[in-house]
């Protein structure tokens, strides 16, 4: 499995109440979620990256049990690397 850094826009949600139109569409043009994850690739597609944070065993080995896993859609990664284990 590779262990790779990805930098991805996440989707938001207002947290303050009612908003008029304009200020509405000001907030949706303003607003900007990057998101920072590192993780292994257990799965990778089009469509979606699908990291795992944790991995118990051998990475080149097929018995290895992942945990804490994110899926990632494609079309919101705007900057993935390969990062290297020593």
């Amino acid at each position: 499995m590779k262990l790779v850094y990805v930098k991805w826009v996440d989707a938001m949600a207002a947290d303050i109440g009612w908003k008029t139109i304009e200020d509405a569409i000001e907030w949706g043009e303003d607003i900007y979620c990057a998101v920072d994850e590192v993780g292994y690739i257990v799965d990778e597609n089009d469509n979606y990256l699908l990291l795992a944070s944790k991995v118990n065993g051998e990475l080149d080995k097929h018995n290895v049990m992942v945990s804490g896993l994110m899926r990632i859609p494609k079309k919101y990664i705007i900057e993935q690397k390969e990062l290297k284990v020593i």
